[in-house]
């Protein structure tokens, strides 16, 4: 069949660089992607590629459409935040006690760890996320002032 399509101008397509793609992207580790549109449209683009790689008829537009489509679902996944730094401040934390903070700068600190645990929580998180949610829990844990911390200050104003 190959030499009628040629016959007719059809030149089969080099599957180099898609098999080289396909080799690549189908060791992606998809647990660390965010589920949705991007990861499934990703799998359809690698279940595509394995299709034209085992065509023997694909045409060198069909493969190089495949290739282009896999390269760019590959470069739409979104890759899960690495939650552990955030994990590791939440976890420190346990020891604050709203009865030994000022109210004020406790309520900032309470609501900066209660979006942090949210993006622990969610599957979804990017790393941008994880980074803003760490950022504003650090910034938020020096809110707090604690009665003692008040009375070491006013102990050293008497003196």
């Amino acid at each position: 069949m190959i030499e009628e399509i040629q016959k007719l101008g059809f030149k089969a397509g080099d599957k180099t660089n898609l098999q080289n793609h396909y080799t690549l992207y189908s060791a992606l580790d998809l647990d660390q992607y965010i589920d949705g549109e991007e990861k499934d449209t990703f799998v359809e683009a690698l279940e595509n590629a394995k299709a034209v790689i085992e065509d023997g008829d694909a045409m060198e537009a069909d493969v190089v459409a495949a290739d282009q489509k896999l390269v760019d679902a590959a470069e739409a996944l979104v890759k899960k935040g690495d939650k552990t730094s955030l994990q590791k401040l939440v976890d420190s934390t346990a020891d604050y006690k709203k009865e030994n903070y000022l109210s004020a700068g406790w309520n900032t600190f309470e609501a900066a760890l209660d979006a942090a645990k949210k993006v622990l929580a969610d599957e979804s998180a990017t790393q941008e996320d994880v980074d803003k949610a760490k950022e504003v829990l650090t910034s938020a844990m020096t809110a707090p002032v604690s009665y003692t911390h008040l009375r070491a200050h006013e102990t050293c104003a008497d003196l």
